[in-house]
């Protein structure tokens, strides 16, 4: 049995959560600067009612950013964060079904086991996704050590 450690650089969509984190931030940061930017002018002859209205639909909207980053990140962290330094074995695991979601299940068939699985993996771009893997295909999965004798989660690597 090839053991090996996972490797979240190899996972199918790591670099999509990566450049979405990123944009997200990003987005997030030139919010923030555009409002101390916008602060720093002299309001003192400007309707002080409509500049306030205006700083606080900016800071609204900055906030929005700033939880979708998080909720974003959470959510990376949750459903990976098991994986990371663990060591495990790469399986071939048909696919049995998919949805819009990012949510496949599929059947290991290996010669002691038989299981239908969830497979987890990062995607962007659902049109990438759908061209990508067909009902029926086979892809390399890792397989936790400790879930090698009754899995139920595996990481789609490409």
């Amino acid at each position: 049995m090839n053991m090996e450690k996972f490797n979240i650089k190899r996972m199918y969509g790591f670099y999509w959560m990566i450049i979405s984190l990123a944009i997200q931030l990003i987005t997030f940061i030139c919010f923030l600067c555009l409002i101390f930017y916008l602060k720093s002018f002299d309001s003192t002859n400007a309707n002080q009612e409509a500049v306030n209205e205006i700083f606080s639909v900016l800071i609204l909207i900055d906030v929005l950013f700033a939880i979708c980053f998080i909720a974003s990140l959470i959510i990376y962290l949750y459903r990976f964060l098991p994986f990371i330094n663990s060591k495990g074995k790469l399986i071939h695991v048909k696919i049995l079904e998919r949805s819009i979601g990012s949510v496949m299940y599929g059947k290991i068939e290996t010669d002691n086991l038989n299981k239908k699985v969830r497979i987890r993996f990062v995607s962007r771009i659902f049109s990438k996704y759908f061209t990508s893997y067909q009902v029926g295909d086979y892809a390399e999965c890792f397989v936790r050590e400790q879930d090698l004798s009754d899995p139920k989660i595996v990481v789609l690597y490409r």
